[in-house]
């Protein structure tokens, strides 16, 4: 069956037939099965289609069941489609939700921030945890998706509350209308959310989620060491992971990429702190009670001594 793309910029479908060569990096269009990073192609005798870039999904049913037909001649390179344009757009998102404008060269899209921390360590309350033991301990985390994408869509609803609503000094008919509006963003705003959790969490991004751990390592490092000093260090990368995805569902992913789009300066109040969700402790109690004790391999029995 044909790839569905859904767009990162509205969280919704993105029918092949509307794009250009352009679409991919305007709407950073992901697989709706494997998450992964799709291009558009046009056959000599068929429309324009969804497919995997080079390398990308080889798991995924939907490639595998029609790799037969339109992936054996991909027409993307000469197309100036790119893997490593597609994660640096995505990158510089980050950059510009960080400082709230377009930056040229920024910590991510340069990826100067896990150099900046490599072999970096923290002190907990038990110990000291070391950066890339909590890298390996948030990839086995980060397969537990349900509840990153539970986590995420708390934040992401934090973010916008209508208890202010009835202070707005406005005609009922406009206060109705500005309620509609803030209720479409907010619902647009929770898909990209939830669409970009499934992309940074997903195989094949580890590079990227690299640059997010290691942006909240040096928040907690700057601002928040005080605040959460009580951690020990089995939880510092629950903490971490859920310090990431807060900070994605904090980017505002439509009006960034919107403005990209019509080639407008993007504006937006920079992201100098993220908001943690209030329930640390379940969130601590769901990740950790998970991890199963290190088991035997089976059919190796010592051998015993007569």
């Amino acid at each position: 069956m044909p790839v569905a793309a859904i767009s990162l910029r509205t969280g919704l479908e993105l029918p092949a037939a509307i794009a250009d060569f352009d679409t991919y990096i305007d709407e950073l269009p992901r697989c709706s099965k494997c998450f992964g990073e799709l291009c558009l192609a046009k056959g000599e005798k068929m429309p324009p289609y969804w497919r995997h870039f080079p390398g990308v999904g080889n798991e995924c049913p939907d490639k595998s069941e029609i790799s037969g037909v339109i992936y054996s001649h991909p027409k993307t390179l000469d197309r100036k489609q790119t893997l490593a344009l597609f994660k640096k757009r995505f990158l510089e998102i980050l950059d510009i939700a960080i400082n709230g404008t377009l930056t040229i060269d920024g910590l991510f899209a340069t990826r100067q921030l896990s150099e900046q921390i490599k072999g970096s360590s923290v002190q907990c309350s038990n110990g000291i945890a070391h950066f890339n033991d909590c890298l390996l301990e948030i990839d086995r985390l980060r397969k537990n998706l349900d509840c990153i994408l539970a986590v995420a869509s708390s934040c992401a609803k934090n973010l916008y509350s209508n208890d202010s609503i009835n202070e707005w000094k406005v005609p009922e008919a406009e206060k109705i209308q500005m309620l509609e509006i803030t209720i479409a963003y907010k619902q647009t705003h929770e898909r990209c959310v939830d669409e970009a959790c499934k992309y940074i969490y997903s195989n094949g991004r580890q590079d990227l989620l690299k640059e997010l751990v290691a942006f909240a390592w040096l928040e907690y490092n700057s601002k928040l060491k005080n605040t959460y000093n009580q951690l020990k260090v089995r939880e510092f990368p629950v903490w971490l992971l859920t310090a990431t995805t807060s900070i994605l569902a904090a980017v505002p992913w439509y009006r960034i990429m919107t403005a990209l789009l019509e080639e407008k300066e993007p504006h937006t109040q920079p992201l100098s702190i993220f908001a943690l969700p209030n329930n640390l402790d379940i969130i601590f109690e769901v990740f950790l009670s998970s991890k199963k004790p290190p088991t035997k391999p089976q059919g190796f029995m010592p051998k015993k001594n007569n």
